[in-house]
């Protein structure tokens, strides 16, 4: 076992340097990565991902907290959005009740944020909408940092669907969050991946407090998980740190992008052979 865990750690510091770098969390790898190499229920699975999903996210939002340029409207928003399609994701969590239904969800939820992916690297056009011009009224915009517009209603839903994917798979949203920003608001990688890490911190966040609550599973109560949170924990916050300075290193990002599309198929793969 503690070689396993050794192996996940390393693999986990990987991933959370893909995560950080992309803006898309390290949720997207972690479920299919324990999958593979622990024997625990899938809550405890989903439970553990959540957590270091968590963990991921809100370092980066400490640092855009640090630089004074978290903003507060996206923030409530999440917090909102993310309440309610948890509580719902949970009920039908609850009503399918099988494993395997719940593999196939993170299969393809997979598949198409790998394709999503694509899509918004080569077949999508970064447009300037700093000069948007406003189809609603105002109040129904939030101004970026950089000074995009971003519609209030639009980014609600793409929080409301972030959180039905955590209270299902224990991805953290991220997958689907980042890519959407990127193609319905024609953001730049820089100016999405604060606004995807702030989505996903909160929506992991609730889900943390609220699916054992409404699931009927206390995993605060099973102590190999609380363990296997703080082994793992370590490997995140050093991917969090490496990816610091790896992100002065690396200017193309598309090389993160192919290394994060070709592990998530790996991972696919796997999900498919054990339903099979």
């Amino acid at each position: 076992m503690g070689i396993t865990l050794l192996w996940l750690s390393i693999i986990i510091l990987l991933i959370s340097i893909l995560g950080s770098i992309s803006g898309v969390g390290g949720g997207v790898l972690y479920v299919p990565l324990f999958l593979l190499f622990l024997n625990d229920e899938l809550n405890e699975i989903k439970y553990i991902s959540t957590f270091l999903v968590f963990l991921g996210s809100s370092m980066n939002v400490l640092i855009e907290i640090i630089k004074k340029r978290l903003n507060y409207k996206i923030l409530l928003v999440g917090i909102v959005f993310s309440t309610i399609s948890i509580l719902i994701g949970n009920t039908i969590s609850k009503s399918i009740n099988s494993d395997s239904v719940i593999k196939i969800i993170v299969a393809v939820t997979l598949v198409i944020v790998t394709f999503m992916l694509i899509y918004s690297e080569y077949f999508l056009k970064i447009k300037d909408n700093s000069q948007k011009v406003y189809k609603l009224n105002k109040n129904f915009y939030i101004t970026s940092n950089e000074g995009e517009k971003i519609n209030i209603l639009l980014l609600s839903l793409i929080s409301f669907i972030g959180g039905i994917i955590t209270s299902l798979t224990g991805m953290g949203g991220g997958p689907i969050i980042m890519p959407l920003l990127i193609i319905i608001f024609s953001l730049k990688i820089s100016t999405a991946a604060p606004i995807s890490h702030t989505l996903i911190m909160i929506s992991s966040f609730i889900s943390l407090i609220l699916n054992p609550i409404s699931m009927g599973y206390n995993p605060w109560t099973v102590k190999e998980v609380w363990i296997k949170n703080l082994v793992f924990a370590i490997p995140v916050i050093l991917g969090f740190i490496a990816a610091i300075y790896l992100k002065k290193i690396i200017k193309k990002e598309i090389y993160i992008k192919w290394l994060l599309i070709i592990v998530i198929w790996i991972s696919i793969i796997k999900i498919i052979l054990d339903l099979i």
